[in-house]
């Protein structure tokens, strides 16, 4: 590749990153519109794509044109700030911002310039290990396992009158066909499972949207029949309910009993987690344990020590609940081990420590769509060692 292809490569890379200064995206424009090889431009963007999120199956000739035509539709400066803002915080690329702050207070962060030696330190990491993504497999009434990855859009299996539809990559749909005769005195329980390393998200028959993270699992039926809507969680999950008096929502996870009617909430009850989190974002939600409950308000958190009966409530930091919906790793104030934890579960690796958890506490933001040698990088900006070996982080 020229130093001119791996210029523009590099500029293409800022800009889904969402690190591009103002006068690199005017140097992109300029090469785009000059630049007379068509199949040269969207060969660089591809690469530079792939290199930003790790996926090219998602990569298409129309999304290809779609990214030239938003790039040199911003033209002004000012447009380009304005709209970057709205853009990356809906999680179209995430990677905005990449910043540590370390506990003595000081802001480290990622030069927007070219960075020679953290493009030197990349190539140099031959066990780079790619993001998670959408993949999850389906388990039916029957013990029938479907893996949904390798599954095409459309109707994949029928449970009774629900007909189960993969809509796109990563999203599922249990579409219920209205009938008198469509209750059923046996229940047909469906179960979707995320690996490490894996997300999916799923209609219910009801309506709700349930987002499911990696290592995570949610039992439910193919029909909500009976008084309750009723399904049990393992490990993460984001849930949008539809709002039904006649019918409340019960999730069930870790001995812990969460009542909605119509809500928006996050639930965190992974094991190796001390504490079981349900965060409410919007509505209400009652949270129950071992005879004790709690009513929360928008905003708030409850947390449960796994061996204790008390129920503690406190204020949420909602972004960084819903980060991982949103693509991204936002630590507020969190030690290393935490962090590891969810990267280790999002990478799908092994965490080994060399001379113990490094002590200190980070706050920041990694987009989770890049490989995980760029967000070791930006972690390595604490003073703190990584190194890839195979499918194993050593820290120190």
């Amino acid at each position: 590749m020229s130093k001119e292809a791996e210029r523009i490569a590099y500029l293409f890379q800022c800009y889904f990153n969402g690190i591009a200064t103002s006068e690199e995206q005017s140097e992109l424009v300029n090469w785009i519109l000059q630049e007379k090889n068509t199949a040269q431009v969207k060969e660089l963007l591809r690469k530079a794509w792939i290199t930003s999120y790790g996926e090219e199956d998602i990569f298409s000739k129309e999304e290809s044109e779609a990214i030239l035509q938003h790039i040199l539709k911003e033209g002004s400066e000012k447009r380009y700030i304005q709209k970057k803002r709205v853009f990356f915080k809906r999680a179209i690329a995430v990677a905005a911002v990449l910043l540590v702050l370390l506990s003595t207070g000081y802001f480290l962060y990622i030069n927007k310039k070219p960075q020679p030696e953290l493009t030197k330190h990349v190539e140099k990491l031959k066990n780079d290990v790619l993001p998670g993504k959408n993949k999850a497999t389906l388990m039916l009434a029957n013990g029938s396992v479907i893996h949904l990855n390798n599954k095409k859009m459309g109707t994949i299996a029928q449970q009774g009158k629900t007909s189960i539809v993969k809509i796109k990559n990563g999203q599922l749909a249990y579409n219920k066909e209205v009938s008198p005769s469509n209750d059923r005195k046996e229940i047909q329980y469906n179960t979707l499972r995320t690996p490490r390393g894996g997300q999916y998200q799923v209609t219910l028959p009801d309506g709700s949207k349930v987002w499911l993270n990696a290592a995570s699992s949610l039992k439910f039926p193919a029909t909500f029949n009976g008084k309750n809507r009723t399904v049990q969680l393992t490990g993460e999950a984001y849930f949008e309910i539809n709002q039904n008096k006649n019918k409340p929502f019960k999730v069930i996870a870790n001995k812990v009993k969460v009542v909605v009617l119509g809500t928006h909430f996050n639930m965190n009850t992974y094991k190796n987690n001390a504490t079981v989190k349900t965060t409410l974002i919007e509505g209400a939600i009652k949270v129950a344990r071992k005879g004790k409950s709690v009513v929360l308000e928008p905003g708030q958190q409850a947390g449960m020590d796994r061996n204790a009966k008390n129920i503690k409530v406190s204020e949420a930091n909602i972004e960084e609940v819903v980060a991982w919906k949103n693509g991204v790793f936002y630590f507020d104030g969190d030690n290393m081990d935490y962090i590891m934890r969810r990267i280790s579960r999002w990478y799908n690796v092994k965490v080994v420590y060399k001379n113990g958890v490094p002590s200190g506490h980070y706050t920041g933001v990694i987009s989770r769509n890049t490989n995980l040698s760029q967000v070791l990088k930006v972690l390595e900006l604490s003073g703190i060692h990584f190194e890839i070996k195979g499918r194993n982080i050593v820290v120190g």
